[in-house]
Order: C-alpha cells, then structure tokens, then sequence
C-alpha cells in the first residue's frame, strides 16, 4: 500500500510539474478521449504569461464549454477574463462569446443587448462586425420574433 501511495505521489508530483504549460497535445488527447473536466482543470490551472497564449487558451476553454452547451460557465468565465485590462479587440471577442452564450441559454433580448452596444460602438475594419449582424438576427429568431429576424438578416446581407 506504501509503494502505491508513493507511486501516486510521485505521478501527481510530475504530472503537476509537466502541466506548468498546457501541452497541447495532450490537451487534444484529452478532448478527443472525452475527458474535458480534466482538460478544463488543466486550462484553469495553467495562467499564460503571453497575451497570444492567453487568447488560445481562452478560446479552448470557451469552445469546451459551447461543445458542453454549458452556457453558465462560459458567461462566468467571459466575466472572469473581462475583469482583466486587455485590448478593445479582446474585449469585443469576449463580448461576442457572452451574446452566444446568452443565446445558448435562449435569452435572445440579453444577446441583443450585448450585439447593440458593440454595433453601435463599431470600429471602422471590425472582423466581427457580420458576425454580429448574424447574432442579431439568431436573437430574433430564438424570441421567436420573425419578422424582426428577417429585418435583421437583410441588414446581414446588406452589410
């Protein structure tokens, strides 16, 4: 029972060491063999100290939790990651991921809210901005509010 225990210890010991960064690797063995708790613990333990290894991380942990459909825990963490300073452009990614989550959960008039403030507050060359367009009108459809979906869907194709 000893040389179990010390086997352990020392298996958890190096599998914390080795988890200092997230292998991307074994993160994708993990999704793939269904394991997504423990990818997502190994995601949330792991603080990148590059803005670009942030961004990655934040869009695996958000796309874990939409394959989930767990909209919760992809609202608290856009929260989470918003409390952060970080760049209009991040800001705006993280905004998005809210108004999908909201959507998600069938709350077209919060995703909305989300949508209108980022249109109206539109950068010129925004990459997210028919991406918006598009999340608009999924929000009329999901209030089931038709013909305000297919106004929405013209300005999409206007744009």
């Amino acid at each position: 029972m000893k040389k179990i225990v010390q086997l352990l210890s020392f298996w958890a010991l190096s599998f914390t060491l080795a988890q200092a960064a997230v292998d991307q690797d074994e993160l994708d063995r993990l999704l793939a063999a269904g394991a997504t708790e423990l990818a997502l613990s190994l995601l949330q333990e792991d603080v990148p100290a590059d803005a670009e290894s942030w961004r990655v991380q934040q869009k695996q942990k958000l796309d874990i939790y939409r394959q989930q459909q767990n909209w919760r825990a992809m609202l608290d963490e856009v929260v989470r990651a918003s409390a952060f300073e970080l760049p209009p452009a991040d800001l705006q990614w993280l905004q998005t991921q809210a108004a999908i989550a909201y959507l998600g959960q069938g709350d077209g008039v919060a995703a909305r809210d989300v949508l209108m403030s980022l249109l109206w507050a539109k950068e010129e060359n925004n990459t997210l901005f028919r991406q918006w367009r598009e999340l608009v009108a999924r929000s009329y459809l999901v209030d089931g509010r038709y013909e305000d979906a297919n106004t929405a869907a013209l300005r999409y194709e206007q744009d």
